[in-house]
This record gives C-alpha cells, structure tokens and sequence, in this order.
C-alpha cells in the first residue's frame, strides 16, 4: 500500500487517509485538484505504514458516545462531501 500511495502523490494526487484519530475534519478540507482517499478495515482502522504516507490524515465529525461508522458507511460519507466540494468549486 505504501508503494501505491507513492505512485499516487507521483502523479499529483492527495492522499487523504480516513481515521479516527485524524487531526482535521474532512469536511474542513479544501479537497481541491486529485484526490485519493485511503480507508482502514474494519476495526483495525489505516495500518502505521499507511498513515505514514498518506499527505493528511482526516476524520468525520462524530458524537462522544459514536465515535466510529464502519467502513462501508465512512466510504459513503467521504464519497458524497469530496463530490459536493468539487461541485462547489466548479466554475
């Protein structure tokens, strides 16, 4: 996973991770130009390699008693706010 996330930013892509312990919100994030958005399995989350190489690593907003969603529903969620971003930005 590493080598790929390698290959990505070679080719100009971002490469936003998707944790828990992500310090900014994906929503806050421009997410502009090419994007690559990396997720974790289930329960384990984004191995430490692949934190390590991803460019930001981001976090959906959560309640304290519902920290986490499973990964099919952070894929939903992430999918639908870097399309409504790029949208916006379309002139």
């Amino acid at each position: 996973m590493a080598r790929a996330l390698e290959k990505l930013k070679e080719e100009n892509f971002w490469c936003y991770g998707l944790a828990e312990d992500g310090k900014e919100i994906l929503g806050n994030r421009p997410l502009t130009g090419r994007v690559a958005l990396i997720f974790g399995a289930e329960g384990e989350g984004l191995r430490r390699l692949t934190k390590e190489h991803c460019d930001v690593l981001l976090k959906l907003p959560t309640a304290k008693n519902f920290t986490t969603l499973n990964v099919a529903q952070t894929v939903s969620v992430a999918l639908f706010e870097v399309q409504k971003k790029k949208l916006i930005l379309r002139p």
